[in-house]
């Protein structure tokens, strides 16, 4: 998965309901802290440019989860939110060959 990774993701931008969610990676988000999701007024999400490879794709997908529990009203809490990660987190790394399927398209 470490090929996934590219210095374009700063600033790349997810459609989450009717929202534009921009990435931003960042010197630091905060103490002991990988990321953040920000869902008002301006959503985006802030992963610590810090991280690589699977870290950074989790975090990733930490963060996104958070935005689209926000967004569709879903009230995940935290550990919830940790579940869903490492399920889709374990999806993708299981599942390689019909990730790179799609990817390569």
């Amino acid at each position: 998965m470490e090929k996934c990774y590219s210095p374009d993701l700063d600033n790349f931008s997810f459609k989450i309901g009717q929202y534009n969610v921009k990435l931003h990676l960042v010197d630091t988000v905060g103490e002991d802290v990988y990321g953040e999701s920000v869902t008002f007024p301006n959503y985006k999400v802030s992963v610590s440019n810090k991280l690589k490879g699977v870290i950074l794709l989790s975090t990733i997908l930490h963060e996104l989860i958070h935005t689209m529990s926000s967004v569709h009203s879903l009230g995940l809490n935290e550990k919830q939110v940790c579940a869903m990660e490492n399920a889709l987190y374990q999806f993708i790394r299981d599942n390689e060959s019909f990730v790179d399927m799609i990817c390569d398209k």
